[in-house]
Order: C-alpha cells, then sequence, then structure tokens
C-alpha cells in the first residue's frame, strides 16, 4: 500500500521535549557554501564564536596548502577528493570518526546516545551531471543501512519544495533520489533565501536527514549573519547526545550492485533477444514487463531491505545507470525499439498518484496537499530521450519563439528578468514610460488537453520517430490512487504529471 508518508520530503512537526531532561543535550551543525572566499572561509571562527557548533558543513572552501585556510589547528578537517566539500569538528565533538571522502562528498561518523550519527557534505556543480553526486550519496547510504544521517549539500537544483518558484531537470532528480532512499528534507518552502547576490534570491543549499526520530528532533534555520559569500548561514540544532566511540570505517565498493549485475547478466541475452522480437506494441508491452521484473528482481534479491522508488518498477537512476555501463546492450536495445515501433510501451504509461501535506497547513484541507505522480523510472529516462530529440527538431527548423525562456536549454526566468529590466532601463533613458503586463494562467499545465499537444505536434509538420513516439506517450495513459477501500485507477486526458 502506498501512503503518503513512504514518500515524505517534507520533516515531519516537531515534538515537544520536556526541558527537565538530563539526559539529551543539543548538538548544532552550521552549514555553508563559501564560494572560496579567503575572507569568507576566516569568517567562520568568529561565526562559531557566536553559535558553538559542533560541527561546519562547508562546500567550496578556500583551500591554502591543502587545508581549508584560517581554521584553528585544534580544529579537525577533512575534504573532499576535489577540495570542493569539507567537513570541520570543533573540541566540543567528541572523538569524530573519518569515513570516506569522494570526488563530491566527505563522510563522518560520530556517536550518541541515540546511536551513530553519519553526518555528509556534498557539492555538485551546475556544470556538472548532479547524478554523479547523487551516486556518491547512495553508496555511502546503502552502506551506513538505518543509520541516522546528516547531509548538508549545494546541489544547484531548483524545485518549490524548497523555496523556488519554479523546477528543473536537476530538481526533479533530487525529489526522485529523496523519494527513493525515504529521506526527509529540513528546508522550508517559505524560508529565507540560502543564495542572495545582487538581488538575486535563490535556494540551492539543501540539509536532508535520513532518520524520522533524528528528523523529529531537529530544528533548522538561516541565519542572517554577514557572511561574505553570496550563501547565508544554515543553522541545523538536533537533541543529541554525544558519547565517546570508536567506530570502524567502512569500505565503499558497490557489493549490493556487483552482485545484483551478476544476477541480471545471466538473462541479459534472454531480455535483449525478447526485446529485438517485440515487431507489435502488445509485444513490446510484455518485455517492458519482464525487464523491469528482471531488473527489481535481481536488485531486491541482493539488497538487505528494498527502497521505494518514484513508480511501479521500483527502480531508480543509480540502479539504470549501473545497468548501462555493464549491460548497454540491454537498455540501448529497449530505447532503439521504442523508437522503431513509434511506441511508448504501456507498462510506463501508469502513475501513482501521492499526496504530500505542505508543512503548517491545516491537515482536512484539499489545497493543504500537494499531488505528485510517481512515474516508472525506465519511461522517464525514454522521456528525456524523445525531448532532447524534439528540442534538436524544434531548434533545427528555427520553430521556438525568440523570447521564449522557460523550458529550453541555456535559458532561464533570469534571463527574461534581466531582458526585462534592461528594456525599463533603455527606455527610462529615452524618456519614455514602459507598461508591463503580467499573465498568470491558473493550473495551466493540469488543464492542457492531449488532443491540443498532438494537434501541435502534427502542425510541426516534420514526420519523424521522435514525434510519433511522443504522441503515443499521450494514448492510453492512466493514474492510480490509494483509498481505505484499495486503489482506484482512471484514464488520463489532460495534465502534466508533477513527476514526469
Amino acid at each position: 500500500m502506498v501512503t503518503t508518508d513512504n514518500f515524505l520530503l517534507q520533516h515531519p512537526p516537531h515534538h515537544q521535549h520536556s526541558t527537565s531532561s538530563t539526559t539529551t543535550n543539543k548538538t548544532t551543525f552550521l552549514q555553508i557554501n563559501l564560494r572560496k572566499s579567503k575572507i569568507a572561509t576566516s569568517t567562520l571562527l568568529e561565526t562559531s564564536n557566536s553559535h558553538n557548533p559542533s560541527i561546519i558543513l562547508v562546500q567550496e572552501p578556500y583551500i591554502l596548502d591543502g587545508r581549508i585556510a584560517g581554521i584553528p589547528r585544534s580544529w579537525n578537517q577533512w575534504l573532499s577528493k576535489n577540495n570542493k566539500t569539507g567537513i570541520i569538528s570543533l573540541p566540543s565533538c567528541n572523538k569524530p570518526v573519518f569515513l570516506q571522502s569522494t570526488v563530491n562528498s566527505t563522510a563522518l561518523k560520530i556517536q550518541t546516545e541515540q546511536g551513530p550519527l553519519t553526518v555528509i557534505s556534498a557539492y555538485s556543480s551546475s556544470y556538472i551531471n548532479i547524478m554523479e553526486t547523487l551516486q556518491d550519496l547512495h553508496s555511502i547510504l546503502t552502506d551506513l543501512g538505518d543509520e541516522s544521517v546528516l547531509i548538508c549539500t549545494d546541489l544547484n537544483a531548483h524545485s518549490r519544495i524548497w523555496g523556488y518558484t519554479n523546477e528543473d531537470t536537476r530538481g526533479a532528480q533530487v525529489e526522485d533520489f529523496l523519494l527513493v532512499q525515504q529521506l526527509y528534507l529540513l528546508n522550508e518552502t517559505n524560508s529565507p533565501p540560502t543564495f542572495e547576490h545582487r538581488g538575486r534570491k535563490r535556494w540551492p543549499d539543501l540539509s536532508i536527514i535520513k532518520g524520522t526520530d533524528f528528523a523529529n528532533s531537529c530544528t533548522w534555520k538561516v541565519l542572517e549573519d554577514y557572511t561574505h559569500s553570496d550563501h547565508n548561514y544554515i543553522f541545523i540544532e538536533a537533541l543529541l547526545s554525544q558519547s565517546h566511540y570508536r567506530y570502524p570505517r567502512f569500505k565503499t565498493a558497490y557489493g549490493g550492485h556487483r552482485r545484483m549485475l551478476q544476477q541480471l547478466g545471466q538473462k541479459t541475452k534472454q531480455l535483449v533477444q525478447q526485446i529485438e522480437e517485440s515487431n507489435t506494441k502488445y509485444h513490446l508491452a510484455k518485455a517492458t514487463e519482464e525487464l523491469q521484473k528482471a531488473i527489481f528482481a535481481a536488485y531486491k534479491k541482493n539488497t538487505e531491505k528494498s527502497t521505494k522508488a518514484p513508480g511501479f518498477d521500483a527502480i531508480d537512476y543509480i540502479v539504470l545507470k549501473e545497468i548501462n555501463n555493464s549491460f548497454p546492450e540491454i537498455l540501448h536495445t529497449f530505447y532503439n525499439k521504442c523508437y522503431q515501433l513509434h511506441c511508448f510501451p504501456e507498462p510506463l504509461k501508469e502513475g501513482i498518484i501521492v499526496l504530500f501535506h505542505k508543512d503548517g497547513k491545516e491537515a482536512d484541507k484539499i489545497k493543504s496537499y500537494r499531488p505528485v505522480t510517481l512515474l516508472p523510472t525506465i519511461g522517464k529516462v525514454l522521456e528525456q530521450i524523445l525531448l532532447r530529440r524534439l528540442n534538436h527538431t524544434l531548434k533545427k527548423k528555427n520553430i521556438l519563439h525568440h523570447n521564449q525562456f522557460g523550458f529550453r536549454e541555456s535559458r532561464s526566468t533570469d534571463d527574461a528578468i534581466h531582458q526585462l529590466v534592461e528594456k525599463i532601463q533603455d527606455d527610462k533613458n529615452k524618456k519614455l514610460h514602459t507598461l508591463v503586463i503580467s499573465l498568470d494562467i491558473q493550473g495551466a499545465f493540469d488543464h492542457l488537453q492531449y488532443n491540443s499537444i498532438r494537434n501541435s505536434l502534427d502542425e510541426i509538420n516534420f514526420p519523424s520517430h521522435t514525434i510519433e513516439t511522443l504522441k503515443d506517450i499521450l494514448t492510453d495513459r492512466k493514474v492510480t490512487t490509494q483509498r481505505a477501500q484499495g486503489p482506484v485507477s482512471w484514464s488520463q486526458q489532460q495534465g502534466c504529471a508533477q513527476g514526469s
């Protein structure tokens, strides 16, 4: 049964804790991207004197002679392999144990009376594939099992869940990662920006929690202290008591993935043959089901605990990437067959709707919930392949309007605002008046008719495998939601699934 709790992104409401407790103390964490600034990095000492953190998790610190500069020698520090992330433990932190450094992350463990806690600093530049960082995190979380984890990271990803007014591809990938790993997000939708620069406000810095009890114990806020960076400090307070403890480092080898790939490798030839012999949409649908079952069976058998995944197939991006690296012929054959038959297989057209309760909203109000459609990951990859090919076609035929900024590569709403401001300034210099009309169509994506989309694709007048396969995506779609009486499904004729 799918419930809201299975895919909760926002952290649960904080419970009241007794002030008479003598066994629980506060453990505090400070988080910031220092933007490689020497003065911002040196300011950490002053800020720490004001807020007394036990651990500081940083991204892009200023490095001198292989160390974070300006940090007292009595403070321990660890860096990632590319020096883009670091963790600093202050003397108040009892015997931290270094776990590992990867290219994109640094991990440290401390022992509390509530059990071991791993803290991770991670970073993903907007210029690199975010999946590299998410794969690092996935590997660490898999090895840790059910232990509590705090991840402080700058992923340069946009989502309405953590404050942005829009969502980009990176944001969708992070949302999927949170869903798959069953993580809590401490960030609040209406929080102050974690990044401010020349009037621009953004929310790239995320604080992520694994463990319900740990999430309940945490408070989170953006500080107003001056940082000398364009990022703001994030202060996290957890009701945890630290203990002295020696904890063994863990190995980062993909043991579970290796076993999964070995088992799947035995079926590679059979799967590829079944896909190649699929000459109708019906047969390709059957082959798709067999592919999903084979991947899920191999993954579930070789992991200690099955993870929830964003869709019926229970397969996440990390697993698909591992499969593609080891057995590229499976996915290549599958996606090429979809393209050849102009077919988006039927098993990939069904989504599960789950409802996320908006933090601070009344539980008995419909508008207090945000619906999200969980779609099979194999299908979401196919969507991205088709989208890239469609964009190539539109660009090649010069169909997109030059003033379109949304849903275009190398363009964003920031560019639109910049162009508008330049226009206003130019008219002001010419002593002209500028009239701006802002139009917002409420629920535009929710009410977009599939017939209208298909008609627009026909008007491109450029017959191709891409266009025909895209049209098939919009045929025979359905969604399912859970009720107390059981699952209910219905046909979907309009609307863009949030998750697609």
